[in-house]
C-alpha cells in the first residue's frame, strides 16, 4: 500500500525554497507575498504604502508620493523595470531625488507620476512648485 503525500500551500507572507518542502519560511521585516505558494524569497515584496529601501527593508512612503505593492528604490533607475513610488497629483518630483516630493502651487498642472514630469512646466519656489 502506497502512502499518500499531501503538499501544504504556503500562506502569504511565506515562501518554500523547494518542492516538497516540510514548512514554509516566514518573509519578515514587514514583507508580504501577493499571491499563495510563493517559491521564493524574491516573493516577498513590501506592502502598499511602503517601498523598499537601500537597506533593502520597508520603509514609509514619503509624503507626496504614492507606493504600490512591491515599490522598490532599486526600479527608479533609468530601466524603469517594476514599482517605485511616484509622485501623487499636485506634486512632482526631480530626477536627482526622486523621493523628495515637491508640492505644487497650481495643483492642476501637476499631474503626478515619475520624476521631472511635471518640471517644463513649473517654476521653483522654495519647497513649492507653481
Amino acid at each position: 500500500e502506497e502512502e499518500a503525500s499531501y503538499c501544504t500551500v504556503c500562506p502569504l507572507g511565506t515562501f518554500a525554497n523547494s518542492s516538497g518542502a516540510s514548512s514554509c519560511t516566514s518573509c519578515g521585516d514587514g514583507l508580504i507575498t501577493v499571491e499563495f505558494a510563493a517559491s521564493s524569497d524574491t516573493e516577498c515584496v513590501c506592502p502598499r504604502g511602503t517601498y523598499r529601501n537601500e537597506e533593502r527593508r520597508c520603509a514609509d512612503c514619503p509624503e507626496g508620493l504614492s507606493c504600490e505593492v512591491a515599490s522598490d528604490i532599486e526600479n527608479m533607475g533609468e530601466s524603469d523595470s517594476g514599482p517605485r513610488p511616484v509622485a501623487l497629483a499636485g506634486y512632482m518630483t526631480r530626477a536627482e531625488d526622486p523621493l523628495r516630493a515637491w508640492k505644487c502651487v497650481e495643483t492642476g498642472r501637476c499631474l503626478g507620476g515619475f520624476p521631472g514630469t511635471c518640471e517644463a512646466c513649473c517654476s521653483p519656489l522654495p519647497n513649492t512648485w507653481i
